[in-house]
């Protein structure tokens, strides 16, 4: 498998773990598979670069805040970033 490949097949699989989660419930009145996307690519930038030291869950919804400009009623982020960290171990980032 491709370098570009295989970046494509674990950014698919962080974008359908974070579309899963939903976390301002935007699939239910249907918004596009790719509402995300922005959100997505700033958390894989945490994922794939490492460099902040603060906890994963925690910058998912600083995340999350600047994209929405509220606070997100979301209790799962711990349980969300443990997910994206599985997903990381199986593509070795």
């Amino acid at each position: 498998m491709s370098v570009n490949r295989g970046f494509k097949l674990f950014r698919n699989e962080i974008r359908c773990i974070i579309n899963k989660y939903d976390p301002f419930h935007l699939t239910n009145y249907g918004a596009p598979e790719d509402e995300y996307d922005a959100e997505v690519d700033r958390v894989l930038s945490f994922l794939v670069n490492k460099k902040n030291d603060r906890p994963l869950y925690e910058q998912i919804k600083q995340v999350f805040f600047d994209s929405f400009g509220k606070d997100v009623l979301f209790c799962n982020y711990k349980k969300l970033a443990k997910e994206l960290r599985e997903v990381c171990k199986k593509y070795k980032y």
